[in-house]
């Protein structure tokens, strides 16, 4: 019966070898852009409700270096190693003052995705990508305070209320992720102009179980620029 299996593989080998190139091509290149971070899950949508606060925009940076290592015509393998501005954003109303009091978590990761990319096309190149998603967390974190109001401002700041520093033990060192998008490139030169859009989610819980008992988890929608030159 395995000898079987192995004949039918070496078949269907044989049939879609004319169709496959298994010559390695190899690409490096740096990109960067911004992307919405926020945090997810039920507990995290039960604190927003008790606590009568409204999501916000959280934006943050990203960018870093890669390498496309092409296996066959239409599939690569793409490592990945960013810096990731994390976090999230909240608001809630400042009554008495006018505006909003915004609370912004900054969380710094170091991104380790490993994508795997089904590419099409000759000029311009398209590809969908998708891979699994390690995070590091970078330093201990920050929560900032800001008001729209200038006098209550004065006030957040007089009282040092406008930067807290979170204690290391407040969130996991590392956290598991997904990632999952699109790419485009346009010829320039040697190279290839790339514009990336993906999406992150996040599988474990972003707070440390030894401190919370909330369970936040973490997504993000990233745009990207950089360029990538073909160097094999």
């Amino acid at each position: 019966m395995k000898s079987n299996k192995v004949l039918v593989f070496l078949a269907i080998l044989t049939i879609m070898a004319p169709t496959l190139s298994f010559g390695f091509d190899i690409s490096l290149g740096a990109k960067g852009g911004l992307g919405h971070f926020t945090y997810r899950g039920a507990d995290y949508k039960d604190g927003l409700d008790t606590w009568d606060l409204d999501n916000a925009l959280r934006i943050g940076f990203t960018g870093g270096i890669f390498a496309t290592i092409g296996l066959v015509d239409m599939i690569a393998i793409q490592p990945e190693v960013l810096f990731l501005m994390g976090g999230d954003a909240y608001s809630e109303d400042a009554a008495p003052w006018d505006g909003k009091i915004k609370y912004t978590d900054h969380i710094n990761y170091l991104s380790i995705p490993v994508l795997v990319k089904v590419r099409f096309g000759d000029g311009i190149q398209g590809s969908i990508f998708a891979g699994p998603n390690i995070l590091l967390k970078l330093g201990n974190g920050k929560s900032k305070m800001n008001a729209t109001d200038s006098d209550l401002q004065d006030i957040i700041e007089a009282m040092e209320l406008d930067e807290y520093e979170y204690d290391k033990e407040d969130y996991e060192s590392l956290v598991i992720a997904a990632v999952a998008g699109a790419e485009i490139g346009f010829p320039v030169g040697t190279g290839y102009l790339v514009v990336d859009a993906r999406y992150q989610l996040g599988f474990t819980n972003i707070l440390n179980e030894d401190v919370w008992t909330e369970d936040f988890k973490s997504s993000a929608i990233i745009l990207m620029v950089g360029f990538r030159i073909p160097v094999l």
